[in-house]
């Protein structure tokens, strides 16, 4: 008989409370894992999420302006707050690892307390499948949590209208800075690797089985990097029929604005094809009923078919897997 965490009745209205505080650093990517590792956390303790307003990522949906409350009034609202302070940037594979690292930590259920996440204190979403599937969770805390940062995201926009039967295919290139064999001789090694940079093959081998399986007047095509390292994206790409090439500046320099134009734009595609990049395979968890192509890595792994389709370390894919026209044009 195991005991579950997630089974606990909740009641906002009685249950402890919890907040994100993004201190580890990185860029929006990073901190994004910071947050759906955090909201994770919260769901299987059944906590309630209450905002800190927090600019840098005000823009993707992670602060519900009905359930926010700033630093300076937890002291009014709450008799104890509790920190709880990571890093663990991989979060927890292991279930009963979880348990015992947590177990003397969060221990407090009653409203008047609130705990402070931060520092990378993380359980990726994913993490939480085999859990599911080996009868360690009743509840099914990755589509929960799907379900939530897609609908948060979504209050903040406008879902466009499609307005034609044209197919949109956003794929993500990552390079830039992390592109440098003797500074980052891991982000070269192993394909299981955040940050792990594939070869052009392995992204033209993606691209030609999606064209091959749609009519190529069905199918637009969207590549976004960084203008640092861009070149053998541009002299492999450059003219490929029906590619549009978008190199952007780099992240150090990039206004907050097109940095948000661009995750909607992962958000919003027919068919996301992700990198290892933390920025584009975080979009994954924000396209709950949209199709998602990506390498199984340490941050995002075992996602439920047909909705995430992965890819082999040369750019394989199960095309049996892809949408039709048909259900692309219902959505």
């Amino acid at each position: 008989m195991c005991f579950e965490i997630s089974d606990r009745p909740k009641n906002n209205n009685m249950s402890a409370k919890y907040t994100i505080e993004f201190n580890s650093g990185g860029n929006h990517g990073h901190q994004l894992k910071d947050y759906l590792g955090g909201r994770t956390i919260g769901e299987l303790y059944n906590l309630e999420y209450i905002a800190t307003p927090y600019k840098y990522l005000s823009s993707f949906g992670v602060v519900d302006p009905n359930k926010k409350l700033s630093k300076w009034k937890r002291l009014l609202h709450f008799k104890k707050i509790i920190r709880v302070n990571g890093p663990n940037w991989d979060g927890f594979d292991n279930y009963q690892i979880f348990r015992q690292h947590f177990e003397n930590i969060i221990t407090c259920n009653d409203d008047r307390t609130l705990y402070v996440f931060e520092n990378a204190l993380r359980v990726h979403p994913c993490q939480t499948i085999a859990w599911k599937q080996n009868k360690l969770l009743k509840k099914d805390v990755f589509s929960i949590i799907q379900n939530k940062i897609s609908s948060d995201y979504y209050c903040q926009k406008t879902k466009p209208k499609k307005l034609n039967s044209k197919i949109r295919v956003v794929m993500h290139i990552n390079r830039g800075q992390d592109y440098d064999k003797i500074k980052y001789p891991e982000h070269f090694s192993s394909s299981k690797n955040v940050r792990y940079m594939f070869p052009m093959s392995y992204y033209a081998k993606i691209i030609n089985q999606i064209q091959s399986n749609y009519e190529d007047e069905n199918i637009e095509i969207e590549i976004f990097t960084e203008a640092l390292n861009s070149e053998g994206i541009t002299e492999k790409f450059g003219n490929w029929p029906g590619i549009e090439l978008h190199i952007g500046r780099n992240r150090t320099d990039i206004h907050k604005t097109l940095v948000s134009q661009i995750f909607h734009s992962f958000v919003d595609a027919d068919i996301l094809v992700c990198s290892n990049s933390s920025f584009s395979s975080v979009a994954a968890y924000f396209r709950k009923n949209k199709t998602t192509i990506y390498h199984p890595h340490k941050h995002l792994f075992n996602l439920p078919e047909p909705e995430f389709i992965p890819t082999s370390i040369n750019g394989e894919i199960d095309i049996g897997l892809l949408p039709t026209i048909q259900s692309l044009n219902d959505r």
